[in-house]
């Protein structure tokens, strides 16, 4: 499953939570924009090619200090394609060495940041004595762009419509001559490293939050406490209070990343109105406790939203939704 970035992630929760500034906003749209672009590609990639084939996506990596996010990685018969995605919109044209946008020169090339990947890519497997072609191939996911390349180039730029035709074509062709069995995923794995985070979280801002257990189909703060559920009064969505917690938890975490979660800070986020006792009882139950025999006692907190940290629970807190209709 690939991950919204945490960036989306913040940007998606903090709006849940308070008012976003012009740049936020604007920002947020670009991400999602950019996410459904990838879900698309990761679609058509999957109904196009056959179901063995070898495939990563949104794979971060650090050699030697140096940092590099991969969109996707995709073995076809004996070679690895290393496909990038890219949201633009507007003309741009390609000549000369020179990436135009709107017949003005760029400051960067399009091309250097999967050319950068290419090199660290070509490093390892180098380091592993490890012989695999890797193709470099960019994808133009917004249907209104325009791309030109004047200039030959060792990149294939597709747009998202010749991506499916061009893929189907490399394995049909792939699968009349065969693919051998290559360890590139076991060694890539070896450099995985968890996507990359801003510098800093919400600690700083001083905007107000609105506090409380959010109403996940209605956005709601007001709840109508049942035995073993909340009900809410505006839309009457009823969810478990168990998974209800966890949820606001996560959400916490996912606002302040740079922080381990504490009671006291979670009872302020959560405000007036819920049980501190019920709030470490979960804590306890589904939380990695840290500091032990320190005062500043906490839980880890892996800074991500409810769907992607119990993803691995998605089966218990499914089986947490018959609650909701207990004493009905």
């Amino acid at each position: 499953m690939r991950k919204k970035a945490p960036e989306l992630q913040y940007l998606e929760t903090l709006k849940t939570r308070t008012k976003l500034s012009y740049q936020e906003q604007q920002q947020l749209e670009a991400d999602q924009k950019g996410y459904r672009g990838e879900l698309t590609i990761d679609r058509l990639t999957k109904e196009i090619i056959v179901a063995q084939t070898p495939i990563i996506d949104d794979l971060n990596l650090q050699v030697d200090g140096q940092r590099v996010q991969l969109d996707k990685l995709v073995q076809i018969g004996n070679r690895l394609y290393l496909i990038d995605m890219k949201d633009y919109h507007g003309k741009y044209i390609f000549r000369k060495r020179t990436w135009y946008h709107n017949g003005k020169p760029l400051t960067h090339s399009i091309f250097s940041q999967i050319e950068r990947a290419h090199d660290i890519l070509a490093r390892i497997f180098m380091e592993h004595n490890l012989t695999i072609e890797i193709v470099k191939v960019i994808v133009f996911t917004d249907p209104s762009a325009v791309i030109e390349i004047e200039d030959q180039s060792e990149i294939v730029v597709k747009y998202l419509w010749e991506y499916c035709e061009w893929l189907q074509k490399l394995s049909q062709s792939a699968s009349k001559q065969g693919s051998g069995s290559l360890p590139w995923q076991q060694i890539l794995q070896k450099y995985r490293v968890a996507p990359y985070r801003p510098e800093t979280d919400l600690t700083l801002d001083s905007r107000q939050l609105w506090q409380g257990i959010r109403c996940p189909r209605c956005g709601n703060f007001w709840w109508i406490q049942k035995h073993y559920a909340l009900q809410c009064k505006k839309c009457g969505y009823c969810e478990a209070t168990e998974t209800a917690y966890v949820r606001t938890i996560c959400d916490y975490g996912t606002l302040y990343f740079r922080h381990n979660l504490q009671v006291g800070k979670l009872t302020e986020f959560l405000g007036k109105g819920y049980n501190k006792q019920y709030l470490r009882k979960i804590l306890a139950k589904h939380f990695v406790p840290l500091n032990l025999r320190s005062r500043q006692f906490s839980y880890q907190n892996q800074g991500e939203k409810f769907e992607y940290w119990f993803s691995n629970e998605s089966q218990y807190f499914n089986n947490l939704k018959r609650r909701t209709t207990w004493g009905k």
